[in-house]
């Protein structure tokens, strides 16, 4: 009984000891919920950043050299040549849609809403075709010669220079039906042209080495800017203040590739910036603050309207076309060998 009783003792012991050697568990951590941030932003291209852009996105998006235009949105962008329009996406530069009108076509012009194409076959009839419905829309027989057509930057006014007489017809995109006509601009050049300004106030006329601005509700024809030799690049600024154009002249004893930023009221010089290489194509920022030139050998940024140099980026081929984005968060270039590059801060 007692070695019973001294056993049970023994037992409990144990027992008592295991039980205290044994960790008591710790009460779970409480975890907080993850907090949701914000994605941050892009910056605008400005000149606290112009100067050191970074290259984001590189891309083959033809086999040649085309020009290149934003859809209002910001989106989607057109690359576009005489014969291809190829609709891409404004982040990625996915290919959304291509428009081959085939042999004998031109193509002339390309909407901001990004569904519409002017062209015409053996440069008869204007047509009108609309990506969604894949068909013509709009059928526009101008009755004239022209030298082609362009789309109003709400994209609801088709223009058509007229080769019959110096004006400019236009043409609700929607109906086809001729709305109004545009003229006052003089040329002995058999060849002119004209293009809207990016608030579509302003007609631009433009013909060999001569640049004028119209307004368009008055029909008031503005200052005449005239150049040495023949104008390759010209558009005015979204606020409507500058024009600017290149063109070359003689500087300093020497003929150089030139870009002359001009007073759109006065016609006076502002800024005028000679380079080595010529210039291939220009874009205004849309706040009007900077001036991108491209060039045989790359990409200079100006500020507008003095025309400081704030920003210089080397390329090893020629750039065909660039256009800051609808934001100015990004500037698109096109290199002559198809190759689209974004630059971004």
């Amino acid at each position: 009984m007692k070695n019973n009783r001294l056993m049970k003792w023994m037992i409990l012991l144990i027992l008592v000891v295991f039980s205290a050697c044994q960790a008591t568990p710790a009460p779970a951590a409480e975890t907080e919920a993850p907090v949701p941030t914000e994605a941050q932003a892009p910056r605008t291209i400005d000149e606290s950043n112009a100067g050191t852009l970074k290259v984001v996105l590189t891309e083959a998006i033809s086999t040649g050299s085309v020009n290149i235009s934003w859809t209002a949105d910001g989106d989607a962008f057109w690359a576009e040549d005489q014969y291809t329009a190829l609709l891409h996406d404004g982040e990625t530069a996915a290919e959304i849609a291509r428009f081959v009108p085939g042999i004998n076509s031109a193509i002339y012009d390309t909407s901001p809403d990004g569904n519409t194409i002017a062209y015409s076959v053996e440069n008869d009839d204007i047509r009108l075709f609309d990506l969604e419905a894949e068909s013509d829309a709009v059928v526009i027989s101008t009755g004239f010669p022209y030298s082609g057509a362009f789309f109003s930057p709400d994209g609801k006014t088709l223009a058509v220079p007229s080769l019959m007489d110096i004006k400019v017809v236009l043409y609700n995109a929607a109906t086809g039906v001729k709305s109004g006509s545009l003229s006052g601009f003089s040329t002995a050049a058999p060849v002119y042209n004209a293009k809207f300004s990016p608030d579509g106030d302003t007609l631009l006329w433009f013909a060999r080495g001569t640049v004028q601005p119209m307004d368009i509700d008055s029909g008031v024809m503005g200052p005449i800017l005239s150049h040495e030799d023949f104008v390759t690049n010209q558009m005015v600024s979204p606020d409507g203040k500058v024009i600017a154009t290149t063109a070359a002249g003689m500087v300093d004893d020497a003929y150089q590739p030139l870009l002359t930023l001009w007073n759109a009221q006065t016609g006076d010089k502002m800024a005028q910036i000679a380079m080595p290489a010529y210039y291939t194509a220009i874009s205004v920022s849309p706040d009007s603050a900077l001036i991108a030139a491209g060039t045989e050998e790359g990409v200079v940024i100006f500020s507008s309207p003095f025309g400081e140099e704030i920003g210089h980026y080397e390329t090893s081929e020629a750039i065909t076309d660039l256009e800051f984005s609808p934001d100015g968060t990004r500037l698109a270039t096109v290199l002559e060998s198809g190759y689209l590059q974004f630059y971004s801060p």
